[in-house]
């Protein structure tokens, strides 16, 4: 529903592109494309939700060109912001968000060609540090492979007591077990870090 962010704050870009959204969501595939032709010469990312029922899903699940980097455990986060604001719903909300991301990881397993596709754990973004960004770009072709600056994660304050009421509930997986041990390392490493610098 919101307005196209282009730069500058500009309300039509390159190519008589306009910012609103009923031009973007007629034809969302169409519009993306137009805007990728654009800037071919370019290196374009762009953030995707694949959660929703978005007809862009298919789009960029198909689509030979794309590279994707999936951030598994983003149900947490989510989730996270939900408990902050009702904590006794996890029980209702988390068999919800484990089946949706079931659902979204067959999608990725039935059109995917498996090198255009890196699948990351919290885990892994808080155990990676500065490494992770040269592992990440190593998988993408030879012309993306500019390592971006990374300066580790940014997890919510009260990421680590929500880990320990999430334990809790009965389903939960046990990979948060090990996810609570690396953020409890992790944030105090970042401690330790802040009070050298």
């Amino acid at each position: 529903p919101d307005r196209i962010e282009f730069a500058g704050g500009a309300t039509v870009f390159t190519g008589n592109l306009s910012d609103n959204p009923r031009i973007r969501d007629h034809k969302p595939a169409h519009f993306l494309s137009k805007l990728i032709w654009i800037e071919r010469r370019r290196t374009q990312t762009m953030q995707h939700d694949f959660t929703g029922d978005s007809p862009m899903n298919l789009f960029f699940l198909q689509d030979p060109n794309a590279h994707i980097l999936r951030l598994a455990d983003a149900w947490m986060i989510e989730l996270c912001d939900q408990w902050r604001s009702d904590p006794k719903a996890l029980p209702r909300l988390l068999p919800e968000l484990l089946g949706r991301e079931q659902r979204v990881a067959q999608a990725f397993d039935a059109v995917t060609q498996p090198g255009r596709v890196t699948n990351l754990s919290l885990s892994d973004v808080l155990s990676g540090g500065v490494g992770l960004a040269e592992r990440l770009t190593s998988k993408l072709p030879e012309v993306l492979r500019q390592a971006p600056l990374f300066s580790g994660a940014r997890l919510p304050a009260d990421f680590g007591t929500f880990l320990v009421d999430l334990r809790q509930v009965p389903g939960c997986p046990a990979s948060v077990e090990d996810l609570a041990v690396e953020v409890t390392r992790y944030q105090r490493m970042t401690r330790a870090l802040q009070r050298k610098t």
